[in-house]
């Protein structure tokens, strides 16, 4: 085998002991994405050689996501926000001060449709396109 050789795999050897590799855990997931943030805030990953790092920790950390994050269902825009207040424990009475409960009520009943100024709301408290919401 050639020189080169060896030092990629000794390379890659290191990548692997220092978590850069599928995750196996919401831990390992957790880290990944750590060092992910840490390389784009640090390096430029638009150009070889943090690209193609970049690129193969995206791939890693877009697998665990697909496998292992809660799927939100198509469904109603009502029932995208009532999915969304459960996963992040939200009641009513804590978008008091952005939507008027009464209507709020209305649109959990699927009684009113959901207005473009208070989907806009939504979607900057859930950081969500305001079109999950229309």
């Amino acid at each position: 085998m050639n020189i080169a050789a060896e030092r990629a795999i000794e390379s890659w050897t290191g990548l692997y002991h220092a978590n850069i590799r599928k995750p196996e855990s919401e831990t390992d997931y957790l880290e990944l994405l750590e060092f992910m943030n840490h390389l784009t805030d640090h390096y430029n990953t638009d150009l070889e050689p943090h690209r193609g790092l970049w690129v193969l920790i995206a791939q890693y950390l877009f697998e665990w996501e697909q496998t292992n994050e809660p799927k939100i269902p198509e469904s109603e825009p009502h029932q995208i926000l009532k999915f969304l207040m459960e996963q992040h424990n939200l009641k009513a009475r804590d978008f008091k001060d952005e939507i008027d409960q009464s209507l709020l009520s209305k649109i959990l009943l699927g009684k009113r449709k959901i207005s473009q100024q208070t989907a806009k709301k939504l979607a900057a408290r859930f950081k969500t396109p305001v079109t999950l919401f229309l």
